[in-house]
């Protein structure tokens, strides 16, 4: 279905809209054009994610501001779950929109963790996430650390760095993907199914691919714990996420970050 509200000529993947849907549009406009913070209660049933997450689609589009939409959800099985419901209803011809003779190719994904997206069958006998980051901090010493870093890792491990380093135990997948990231695509909609078998299928590092997958994005789908104490999302994705567009669905999550940071500014506010 395709509909304009006002300037913003909107592509929804559905082939009926309720009133409630077309209103809360008007209110996401007038709070993305005004960049003002807003609270609204929405009831249950209006489909309050799919509705913001396409019509951000088709505003980014249709203002050409080029921003991100990073929304947060309160439990990771829930990002997880939206963002493999957009998928559905956007269909397996992945993940296109048509206006007129343009194509929009949305690139949505959830920053998933390590233990969920390593395909390295050395690390599948380790369960817990520190033995897994420091497994894998190994694997990568030959490529990414310093000598200092590389005797701290091993040191860690008790492992004799000069026997390891002289036995290739490298990262296949890892190499692979610093050998090929330039020509790779990022315009899907990445589920975690979609990014373990494209992993698999390009013999690259899956988790590494979705960090660069992140900061490139339009739509970042995520828990609080991802977005406000990941080191990597703010370290890599700062000036990007100054220029974003930040919802909560639950209002709960703002009471959250304001015991966290102590204060947090919400004026003006639009009801």
């Amino acid at each position: 279905m395709k509909f304009f509200i006002e300037n913003v000529y909107v592509l929804f993947p559905f082939n009926i809209i309720f009133p409630e849907q077309i209103q809360l549009m008007y209110i996401l406009k007038k709070l993305f054009d005004n960049k003002s913070h807003g609270i609204m209660g929405i009831p249950p049933g209006i489909g309050f994610s799919m509705v913001t997450i396409c019509f951000f689609i088709s505003y980014n589009f249709s203002t050409k501001l080029k921003k991100k939409l990073i929304y947060c959800l309160r439990k990771e099985v829930d990002s997880i779950s939206l963002i493999e419901q957009f998928r559905t209803y956007l269909g397996e011809s992945n993940e296109k929109f048509s206006i007129k003779n343009f194509e929009i190719s949305p690139q949505i994904t959830v920053p998933f963790g390590k233990k969920t997206l390593c395909i390295e069958e050395r690390l599948k006998p380790l369960t817990k996430i520190d033995e897994i980051e420091d497994f894998c901090k190994s694997l990568l010493a030959f490529s990414v650390y310093n000598e200092k870093k590389k005797e701290k890792i091993f040191s860690k491990l008790n492992i004799n760095s000069d026997s390891y380093l002289n036995s290739q135990n490298q990262c296949f997948f890892f190499q692979n993907f610093l050998k090929k990231k330039k020509k790779l695509d990022f315009r899907k909609i990445w589920t975690l199914k979609i990014l373990r078998e494209f992993g698999i299928r390009k013999k690259i590092c899956p988790y590494f691919f979705s960090r660069d997958i992140v900061l490139k994005s339009d739509v970042i789908i995520g828990t609080l714990k991802k977005f406000f104490f990941s080191d990597f999302f703010f370290s890599k994705n700062q000036k990007n996420v100054s220029l974003s567009y930040l919802i909560f669905e639950d209002i709960y999550d703002l009471e959250s970050i304001q015991l966290i940071f102590s204060s947090i500014n919400l004026n003006p506010i639009i009801l």
